[in-house]
């Protein structure tokens, strides 16, 4: 993946409940992206 990534909260709400039916779709994409989420 390039090093760019743009969420919005609907990824951060699935990845946060288990009951989401996106849980494990967000859990996936986040895994394929290995740079920071943010630069601090």
């Amino acid at each position: 993946m390039s090093g760019h990534l743009i969420l919005d909260t609907g990824l951060w709400v699935a990845l946060h409940c288990r009951n989401d039916i996106y849980h494990a779709w967000a859990k996936v994409q986040l895994a394929q992206h290995a740079a920071p989420l943010s630069k601090t």
